[in-house]
């Protein structure tokens, strides 16, 4: 009876043993299974930023390269709106035209204007805009030309002058 008792012991352990086993081999292919969706959806999220990483690039390149040219033209082709700012270099009241080198560096442009131009100076960051006119900017101010750029010449319709950055 002993020996009975002694191998239904034996039978339960192999079986719990077994059971156990099985367990591990469940759960093993669980967790198995569960990496396998991970992996998938981790993909699946690279795949989603990629898209919209390649799509932010494209629309990038397409606006800084002028491919809304035809409606902020205005008809003109090659005119598209300029920003230049720097000091004066030179101003010349006879070609109505002021040459601005940019702050650090080498490069300048010609600023034209007419008598449509507007003339302001302001305070970096003051609310208040002075309204001025071409006499009052002098070489060596500073100054921010808006207008249109055609073949490396701004025509400008504003011109501010800087009086946090111009010598008094």
């Amino acid at each position: 009876m002993l020996h009975r008792e002694r191998a239904r012991a034996g039978d339960l352990a192999n079986t719990r043993h077994t059971h156990l086993g099985c367990d591990r081999v469940k759960r093993y292919n669980a967790s198995a299974h569960s990496t396998q969706k991970e992996g998938a959806m981790n993909k699946l999220i690279l795949g989603l930023f990629t898209l919209a990483l390649m799509i932010s690039v494209t629309a990038y390149a397409e606006r800084s390269s002028g491919g809304s040219q035809g409606s902020s033209g205005g008809g003109e082709g090659t005119a598209k709106e300029a920003r230049w700012e720097g000091r004066v270099e030179r101003s010349s009241k006879e070609q109505s035209s002021l040459t601005v080198r940019k702050a650090g560096s080498n490069l300048a442009r010609t600023c034209v204007y007419d008598s449509s131009t507007k003339w302001v100076s302001q305070y970096h960051g003051d609310k208040k805009v002075n309204d001025i006119d071409a006499s009052q900017v002098k070489d060596g101010d500073f100054v921010i030309c808006k207008g249109t750029a055609e073949g490396g010449v701004i025509h400008a319709t504003l011109i501010s002058r800087r009086l946090s950055h111009s010598p008094q």
